[in-house]
């Protein structure tokens, strides 16, 4: 396969090591740029990544984002998560499957035609070898390029994907960490902006004496016409944005809005 073949997130990160690694023994870790949104892509790509290395999707563990050691695939969006990091996935642990191979077949003196794999334990003719991809992860070079030069296993061997298997996100979702919004930290803030009740509206006054009595602990920011509504607890601040209309007055001052001036006449042609 040429260079310009494979997806671009391999030609962005074409060393082998930046996608799979073997560290944790019995477990796979596979980095993606891509992150779960609640589109079940991790999920997905565990399932590709478990096919091209013969693996049960139990053994393959989908690794955090993190900037220093996880490939950079730019942005998760527009449903191109399966199409660019999975398919970048499956070449690159086609290539991660026969490198681990090579590398047994070097360790027992025998040919690599007749090494096989399952569940990451080295088979010679079908028969355990006591190698497994965790013993010979050490002696393969890491540093390689993901080149596309090594076959993907056939649709008919393929057994993840396809077949139905739990969410890896959802155990956390129902009874783990919460969401970034159910977070509280040490000194946390929460604000809500009250927006113009129309255009070029000017924020006349604002009586902050009715808004202390009211809701007490409730911080303001104003600049200009810019009004917010600060404090530590997001209900208190919520409750108190949506009373706005009661504290706030606003004014339509005439002149603010003048039409854009143009260097004449636009006349359209069609063709």
């Amino acid at each position: 396969m040429a260079d310009n073949a494979l997806p671009k997130s391999l030609q962005d990160n074409p060393e082998l090591g930046r996608w799979v690694s073997f560290d944790e023994p019995g477990v796979v870790a596979i980095r993606s740029g891509k992150v779960e949104l609640g589109q079940g892509i991790l999920t997905a790509l565990a399932q590709i990544a478990a096919d091209e290395l013969g693996l049960h999707p139990g053994l393959v563990r989908l690794a955090p984002c993190d900037t220093d050691c996880s490939p950079d695939e730019g942005i998760t969006a527009g449903s191109q998560s399966v199409e660019v990091s999975g398919a970048s996935i499956r070449i690159a642990m086609a290539q991660a499957r026969a490198a681990l191979i090579d590398a047994a077949a070097a360790r027992l003196g025998a040919d690599a035609a007749r090494l096989s794999c399952h569940d990451g334990v080295v088979l010679l003719e079908g028969a355990p070898t006591g190698l497994d991809f965790w013993s010979v992860a050490a002696l393969v070079d890491w540093r390689q390029p993901v080149s596309g030069n090594v076959p993907v296993q056939p649709i008919a061997a393929r057994c993840a994907v396809g077949a139905d298997h739990a969410r890896i996100d959802m155990a956390a979702k129902r009874g783990g960490a919460g969401f970034i919004h159910d977070l509280s930290l040490p000194g946390l803030l929460h604000a809500r902006v009250i927006r113009q009740p129309f255009r070029l509206a000017r924020l006349a006054d604002v009586d902050e004496a009715w808004l202390q009595r009211r809701y007490p602990g409730i911080a303001v920011l104003r600049r200009n016409d810019l009004f917010a509504l600060i404090g530590p607890d997001e209900y208190g601040v919520h409750a108190a944005h949506a009373d706005a209309s009661r504290f706030t007055t606003w004014e339509e001052v005439p002149g603010r809005w003048r039409p854009a001036e143009t260097a004449g006449d636009v006349v359209p042609r069609v063709g």
